[in-house]
């Protein structure tokens, strides 16, 4: 279940990440919830991480506070998207534990959200593979991503109030 459009009214002081305001909040006509996957028609922006009854705040997929359960569509190798401030400076994230056997991964294969989380729907892009490497421990893999949104040029949201599937990852406690 989509929300309404959400506008973004601001952006967060000081933070490279490009954490933002949008207009909706908690109140019942909005029905927005904390940890709730934001989106456009591009593919996958963030996560809700701070909820008022009017506004929320919005935390990209380019910070280092949030990991999204991730799957190569092409090959089915997953691993974690994490933020880098050093790639973040370049408009790009990282997928990391990539398994270290994983060979078919490689430039312009698309990323996408993994449903084994409980937080993110499965199927959302996130992006394309730029680059892959081995991790400084030789134990997994990394590879260099390059979102499909565009954060510079967003003005509007859309904030996924419900999917099946939601609460119930490996997050979900009463398991």
């Amino acid at each position: 279940v989509l929300s309404d459009p959400c506008k973004i009214i601001g952006y967060t002081t000081n933070d490279p990440y490009s954490s933002f305001k949008i207009d909706r909040g908690s109140n019942k006509d909005d029905g927005i919830e904390l940890y709730d996957p934001v989106v456009t028609s591009e593919g996958l922006v963030g996560l809700v991480t701070e909820i008022a009854p009017n506004y929320s705040v919005v935390t990209t997929i380019m910070s280092s506070e949030i990991s999204v359960s991730a799957v190569v569509s092409k090959t089915n190798d997953t691993g974690v998207i994490e933020g880098s401030l050093a790639l973040q400076k370049d408009g790009l994230t990282q997928m990391m534990h990539i398994d270290k056997n994983a060979k078919r991964v490689k430039s312009g294969d698309l990323v996408v959200t993994s449903s084994t989380s409980g937080i993110f729907p499965s199927g959302y892009l996130i992006g394309t593979v730029k680059e892959v490497g081995n991790s400084e421990s030789g134990l997994t893999k990394y590879a260099t991503i390059e979102p499909s949104v565009d954060f510079s040029k967003l003005t509007t949201v859309m904030v996924i109030r419900d999917f099946d599937g939601k609460g119930e990852g490996e997050t979900d406690e009463t398991n």
